[in-house]
């Protein structure tokens, strides 16, 4: 199972994820996300072998926007605002965040990103996405031919459950999955989770 970590923000957690292999990294370009990177240059003396670059955007302007896919070299933007999807297609991989259990879900009928993250109700809380209603978001993204990937509160302790009830998933987000009690980056957190998506 591929693994998404977001909310990287030094050059240490960068440098882990390349290690460790993880496909994707969010760089949070959030205001009010306590995982926003803001001015740091540590991400262009990382090069990534094989991890793609996904910038993590909700209320950006599209010229902002535009400005960081060059300026950190991003190779996806994930979005949560559903009308900046046509703007960014053809240019650059889109992938749209969505919560589940809200009705955000029926904007699907209308545009086509290349990806849809299903998240929870409350996303970068850590808080664990509701699974009833996450099997209904799944099957109704399913029906309507998009890819998914799977976020919400993602850690140890229930990866293997994601994993197994959700085979189809391209990959598994997490941020709070890689933090200690502390809030702060924790690499034998990193590993940990690894180990146990490698062996789905």
């Amino acid at each position: 199972m591929k693994i998404k970590v977001c909310g990287i923000r030094s050059q240490a957690m960068l440098e882990a994820c390349e290690k460790s292999g993880v496909d994707y990294v969010g760089l949070n370009f959030v205001d009010s996300s306590r995982r926003k990177i803001s001015g740091q240059t540590f991400w262009k003396k990382v090069q990534l072998s094989s991890g793609k670059r996904v910038g993590v955007f909700w209320n950006n302007s599209e010229a902002e926007i535009r400005q960081k896919i060059v300026d950190y070299d991003l190779d996806i933007v994930q979005l949560y605002d559903a009308d900046l999807v046509k703007r960014f297609q053809g240019k650059v991989p889109v992938w749209l965040a969505l919560r589940v259990g809200s009705d955000d879900l029926e904007t699907l009928k209308n545009i086509k990103p290349n990806l849809v993250l299903l998240d929870g109700a409350c996303p970068g809380s850590g808080q664990c996405i509701d699974k009833k209603s996450l099997r209904e978001a799944v099957s109704f993204v399913k029906d309507l031919g998009f890819d998914f990937g799977l976020a919400g509160g993602i850690c140890e302790e229930n990866i293997t459950w994601f994993g197994e009830a959700f085979p189809e998933a391209i990959f598994l987000d997490t941020a709070s999955g890689v933090e200690a009690a502390d809030g702060c980056f924790s690499e034998d957190h990193l590993f940990r989770l690894l180990r146990l998506a490698k062996k789905l």
